[in-house]
Parts: structure tokens; C-alpha cells; sequence
């Protein structure tokens, strides 16, 4: 029996506040006051509740509600719909929407580059559902929410990356803020409270409100958030910090869109955590694009597909490596933007990889590209093989700022590489270093040390305010189809790798800073 469907005069006064519908089956008064089989619904999906729970208890008192004393709030067998709609946004944060607690608005401002792969958009693929149990404690204004035994309807990718259970925590005001510090063990931070962030010139998400902490703990994540409530959305205090637990769906859900290289982890050396931050665009929600940065990493990769073709082309002890089957790696920090059009821009991530990564007998390499994730996760990267992984394995030579780039396509799970088109351009940049050896003469024909001398005028041109003179690969003959590239995306520093290798001259390119 669907009570609120008998009084469309009441139906009516609760859609003005919420763009949903009430449900529920019964209440009682004795001995707390209580509300049985509650639901939330969007408006024309009643089979699909938003939010459910099997009762709902009042346990203090109406005249504890009335003085504003602090009231306790029992929901018991809590379910959230945490999936997403047929357009690709969460259901809750659909309802949220709808009852103007978050508009859908981003910075005017904001730039959005082109970006389109596979033609027209696929189909939502279909996935399995999983369903962690959690417990919260939510405190807003005088009410202390209470949930022991809840429920998430997760995509059971993302429910493996949460854990099998989790513990969430949210405190609205400052007041309940600094409450929760008195109760936690240790120092606790609210210096915060009195410093709020100011909301960027066009910023579209209205004035400050009140402060929110939301914390979550659970088998594979714990992350932190402090922002501001505002007029229509929020403003975080820092970037959203997190930690997480190494698993198979983490590596397929997010490392593999990011490097599809990543994809073959198979543990982080010393069991540590993945350390991530998140920035969202001018720190606000809803933004445009997210900043993810992951530390560098330390850990070992399987020997499979992409990593291991790379091997064969390569590495003098293919074989040696190959057999090994799990090979230790070093990552640089890694950098990308997840923009909400529904793809992943990867900033160029280093890799080192090797039985012994404290010599030079390792193979470096480096990724960067693009993912979307609307369609079918098709990619379009670039593998690039940096001077020193030539010289270790035969091509010597080669100007310290270049980088012979691979053309990377097919999907994040199952990447296409042009092997046979590799290996040709590495076999001529191979006959070009044995022409340069076999006479002086011919190292006129070598175009890779005159563009080197060309760069290095280049540099120095811009070094004293002038503009730089035409492309150093401009003045260089024609070498069919062999992709130089003198300047490639800047690494993201610092490398960890560093402290094993010989101390660089003094003109180094610099990289991105982190």
C-alpha cells in the first residue's frame, strides 16, 4: 500500500521540494517513531528506488527535535543505487540534482579539447552488478544519522575496487566537524574551517555555505574530502586524497586507461599502497575535467602481450626476461585528465623495466595518449623509445633528446601495436649509425647528429629571447617513414630511478614539474 499516492494534494507539496516520490508502507509511534519499507524514487521510475530501507527509527524524542538538541536517526537495511542511467550519470546524483542540492553547471571558461574516436557512440556496455555492504555515520545540522547494515549497487568492477565492505563518515557543519575531532584519537586538523577557499572569478557554483567532511574506509580504498557547500555545487578545500589497494579491477578499470602497460601489474614491491590524488578543474564540482596523479610507483609486471612484444624488439636478453615471467618496474608519476565527455588524456608516463634495474642492462620506455572510455575504451597513444634504451641494445649516437615513437591503437584491454613497421623503422635507424661509423664522410648523410646541432642552436636561440629559427627536422633528408621525435612530452618529475644513473651534463631538458 502506497500511502502517498492517496493524497496528490501531499504528493504534490513534497515534489516541490523533491523532483521524486515518496514510498512507503506504514509507520508507528510505539516506543520510537518509525517508518517501515521507506523509498525514494525519480519521478516515472518507481521500480527503480533511489534510495531504500526496510525501516527507518526516530530514537529520541519530538521535544529533543523542537530545544534543537542532537537527535539519533537508526536506518535499517539501507539499499543505494549507486549505478549509472541510460545517460551516463549516477542515479542519486540524478536525484540530487533534481532537487537542486547539485546543478549540472561547469566554468564557463573551462577548455575542452577535440576529441573523437570510433565514430558515432557505442552503446552502454552492460555489466554485472555487486552489492558491498557498508555502515555510516552521517551528521547533519542537530541529526546523527545512523546506518549498521546498508547496501551499495555497485558495477561489480567498481565494487571490487571498494572492497567487500566499507565505512563511510560525513559531517555537515562546522560545528559537527569539530565534534568529530574531539572524538577521534590523535591531532586532528580544523584550521581549515577558518580559511575557505575563495571561488574562482567564473566559478559557476555560487557563494560559500557551510563546510562537509566525508571520509571512507573499506578493504581497497580510504580517501578524505573537505569542501564547501555552495549555491550549486561544492569547492574543495585541498585536492581528494586516496589510497589504494592494489587488485585486478583496479589495474582494468583505471591503470590500464591511463598506460594500457599498467594493466600487467602484478603486485607493488614492499606491499605498499597506490597513492592518488584528484583535482577537479578550479577545485569544484561539477567541474569539466579531474587531474589524477598517482606517486610513483615501484612494482612488478607480468610478461604479456605489449610488454612482452616490446621485449622481443628490443632487448638483447629477451629470452633471460621472457622466461623470467614477472619483471620488476619503476613508473614515473603518473598524470592524466579524465574529462567528462567520456575519455582519458595520459600526460607521457616513464617506464624502466628489468631483472636489475640498478644497471643498465633495462629497457625504458614511455607512454602518452588519449582513452575514451564512450567508446569500447579505443585508444589512440604513443609508445616512445627514448635515446638510452637505443644505446643500451645497438643504436648509439642518437641526440639525448630524442625519441623514436610507436604508434599504439586497439583498446586499453587489448592493444594493437605495428610491429612489423617498428622493427623497420629500429632497422634504419641502425643502418644510419653504421653508416656514420664505416667513413667520417658519411656522417653527412646522418641526419640525427645534424638535427641534434640544429636543436641545440634552437635552444640556445630561445635561451637569449630570440624566436626560434625553422623545425630542426626542416633542413634533414628525407628517411621514408621513420618517426623522430626531438621534443616529446617533458617527463613528469621526479624519476625514482635517478639515484642509479650517471650524473647528467648540466643541459638536460627539464621536465614537468610535479
Amino acid at each position: 500500500m502506497d500511502l502517498l499516492s492517496y493524497s496528490s494534494t501531499v504528493s504534490a507539496a513534497v515534489q516541490l521540494v523533491l523532483k521524486g516520490c515518496i514510498h512507503f508502507t506504514s509507520f508507528q509511534f510505539r516506543p520510537y517513531f518509525g517508518i517501515k519499507d521507506f523509498r525514494i524514487t525519480q519521478c516515472g521510475r518507481p521500480a527503480e528506488p533511489v534510495f531504500q530501507s526496510s525501516r527507518i527509527l526516530l530514537t529520541s524524542s519530538l521535544w529533543d527535535i523542537i530545544l534543537g538538541r542532537q537527535f539519533h536517526v537508526v536506518i535499517e537495511g539501507a539499499e543505494v543505487n549507486c549505478l549509472m542511467n541510460d545517460s551516463g550519470l549516477l542515479h542519486i546524483v540524478r536525484l540530487l540534482q533534481d532537487i537542486g542540492y547539485m546543478q549540472e553547471t561547469v566554468a564557463s571558461d573551462s577548455k575542452r579539447p577535440d576529441f573523437v574516436i570510433g565514430g558515432e557512440r557505442v552503446e552502454v556496455t552492460q555489466y554485472e552488478v555487486a552489492k558491498p555492504t557498508f555502515r555510516a555515520d552521517v551528521r547533519v545540522l542537530t541529526a546523527h544519522l545512523v546506518i549498521a547494515d546498508g547496501t551499495i549497487l555497485l558495477p561489480s568492477d567498481a565494487a571490487a575496487v571498494l572492497g567487500a565492505q566499507a565505512a563511510f563518515f560525513v559531517a555537515i557543519g562546522a560545528a559537527n566537524i569539530r565534534r568529530h575531532a574531539d572524538d577521534v584519537e590523535g591531532e586532528y586538523d580544523c584550521s581549515w574551517l577558518t580559511c575557505p577557499p575563495m571561488p574562482p572569478a567564473a566559478s559557476t557554483i555560487g557563494k560559500l555555505g557551510f563546510p562537509m567532511l566525508g571520509e571512507v574506509k573499506s578493504d581497497g580504498l580510504q580517501a578524505t574530502l573537505r569542501c564547501w557547500r555552495t549555491r550549486n555545487g561544492l569547492l574543495l578545500q585541498e585536492p581528494v586524497k586516496a589510497r589504494l589497494r592494489l587488485t585486478e579491477a583496479l589495474t582494468t578499470c583505471c591503470l590500464a586507461k591511463i598506460t594500457p602497460m599498467l594493466q600487467y601489474v602484478a603486485k607493488i614491491k614492499d606491499a605498499r599502497d597506490i597513492v592518488c590524488e584528484l583535482t577537479p578543474l578550479d577545485m569544484q564540482w561539477p567541474c569539466e575535467t579531474i587531474a589524477l596523479r598517482f606517486e610513483p610507483m615501484r612494482l612488478f609486471l607480468h610478461c604479456r602481450k605489449l610488454l612482452k612484444s616490446l621485449l622481443h624488439v628490443v632487448s638483447r636478453d629477451q629470452v633471460e626476461l621472457i622466461k623470467a615471467g614477472v619483471l620488476e618496474a619503476w613508473t614515473s608519476g603518473v598524470e592524466a585528465q579524465w574529462w567528462r565527455e567520456g575519455f582519458i588524456e595520459s600526460h607521457r608516463i616513464d617506464i624502466v623495466v628489468g631483472m636489475d634495474l640498478q644497471n643498465k642492462r633495462r629497457m625504458h620506455c614511455a607512454m602518452w595518449g588519449r582513452v575514451s572510455t564512450a567508446h569500447d575504451n579505443a585508444m589512440d597513444m604513443t609508445l616512445g623509445l627514448p635515446a638510452d634504451t637505443l644505446a643500451v641494445y645497438g643504436i648509439k649516437d642518437l641526440p639525448k633528446e630524442f625519441m623514436l615513437d610507436i604508434k599504439v591503437s586497439g583498446t586499453a584491454q587489448n592493444p594493437h601495436v605495428d610491429w612489423p613497421r617498428a622493427v623497420g623503422q629500429l632497422g634504419k635507424l641502425y643502418a644510419h649509425r653504421m653508416l656514420d661509423q664505416a667513413h667520417p664522410l658519411f656522417q653527412m648523410l646522418n641526419p640525427f647528429k645534424r638535427n641534434s646541432s640544429s636543436a641545440q642552436q634552437q635552444q640556445q636561440q630561445m635561451a637569449h629571447g630570440k624566436p626560434p629559427s625553422a623545425d630542426p627536422l626542416s633542413d634533414s633528408p628525407k628517411h621514408s617513414d621513420v618517426v623522430m621525435d626531438l621534443r616529446p612530452p617533458p617527463p613528469t618529475l621526479p624519476l625514482p630511478w635517478d639515484a642509479f644513473q650517471e650524473t647528467e651534463p648540466a643541459d638536460k631538458p627539464q621536465g614537468r614539474a610535479p
